[in-house]
């Protein structure tokens, strides 16, 4: 029974739809993530109310590409330009930057990519095997649970908001707030519609999500006075590059011995990553940061952090990209999404 189960769902994950969608996904992902201002949060929710006609999987397939893509899209513009494309790629820059300057861009680009996609291989695994023996164990929550689960997860939301503890509250009570707007399902009466009928549903949830994260995000851009200056940073960067010594490609070689001497920082990466993206909104950008910090405590070369180390390229991004797995567990075992993005993958659920 479990070996055709495993076949169905093997068979349903390699449809040539699905992967079509998926290979989609991930080319829009790597897209959006490398354009400083734009995320794979934005690009999701514009695409939800076109994934209605799609099948389930493919839908599925489309947006876990555009999540999983736009982790690495990030640390393009974080090793070409010293500009991160994402939030969760500012701890790439650290390392990633200077690495490019030193003649190296090749190398941590492609150390980038590998501990990424061992990062994430990682927390999918995780999800896998984890979810499914969680939402058993769900099955038997009570009203008790359940209470003691969502108080834990708000409390989370408002602790883990990196030195705006009081932004992460009212963030949380906002979100009450709206969640209480509306139709009570237990009894029937209607709260806060201020006598307004199209409000009896509640706050529609699509225009909500694309609302939160594409309108308000455009705003921030379009107020933001740094663009100048990052311009202007890429530039003198660029100058200093002329100072140094020409580009070598035959010293800019990919190996597996590269590979395997990041091995420590990607564990450590992929493992800090797993945990933080699984904790209701932490985030990945405090998974990098976090798994950054940890790798250059932990290593044996701390005096090499800053100036290009490859290590400092590989434990951030396998940090951020073990969070894309990690925040989907809560979301499939109890409900509660471990990131924003995994709140986007709980409404596309509910609309297959």
């Amino acid at each position: 029974m479990v070996d055709g189960l495993i076949m169905q769902i093997l068979e349903g994950a390699f449809a040539l739809p699905v992967l079509l969608y998926t290979t989609i996904g991930v080319f829009l992902g790597i897209t959006v993530g490398a354009i400083p201002g734009l995320s794979g949060d934005m690009a999701i929710a514009l695409l939800l109310p076109l994934i209605y006609k799609v099948s389930p999987a493919a839908a599925l397939g489309l947006l876990m590409g555009i999540y999983k893509g736009s982790m690495f899209g990030g640390s393009i513009s974080a090793i070409s330009f010293g500009v991160p494309g994402t939030p969760a790629a500012a701890a790439t820059v650290e390392d990633g930057y200077p690495a490019k300057l030193r003649g190296f861009p090749k190398q941590a680009m492609m150390t980038a990519l590998y501990s990424s996609v061992t990062g994430d291989l990682i927390s999918t695994l995780l999800l896998v095997f984890v979810a499914i023996p969680m939402a058993k164990v769900a099955l038997h929550f009570g009203p008790v649970e359940f209470f003691a689960l969502y108080v834990f997860a708000l409390m989370m939301i408002s602790l883990l908001v990196v030195g705006e503890m009081k932004k992460g509250i009212a963030a949380a009570a906002i979100g009450l707030f709206i969640g209480t707007i509306g139709m009570d399902p237990m009894m029937g009466s209607v709260r806060l519609s201020f006598g307004i009928s199209s409000l009896r549903g509640g706050i529609p949830l699509i225009p909500l999500l694309v609302g939160v994260f594409a309108v308000s995000e455009l705003m921030i851009q379009f107020g933001k006075e740094c663009t100048a200056l990052s311009a202007k940073r890429v530039a003198e960067d660029t100058k200093k590059e002329e100072e140094l010594i020409g580009y070598d490609p035959s010293k800019d070689k990919m190996s597996l011995k590269i590979y395997w001497s990041t091995i420590k920082a990607t564990m450590i990466g992929s493992g800090m990553g797993t945990f933080i993206g699984a904790l209701p909104g932490a985030g990945s950008s405090l998974a990098a940061y976090m798994s950054y910090g940890l790798a250059r405590k932990l290593s044996k070369k701390q005096e090499e952090f800053g100036k290009g180390t490859l290590e400092g390229v590989a434990a951030p991004e396998a940090g951020n990209s073990a969070t894309a797995g990690a925040s989907l567990i809560p979301l499939f075992a109890f409900g509660i999404p471990g990131s924003a993005t995994a709140a986007l993958f709980g409404a596309a659920l509910i609309m297959q």
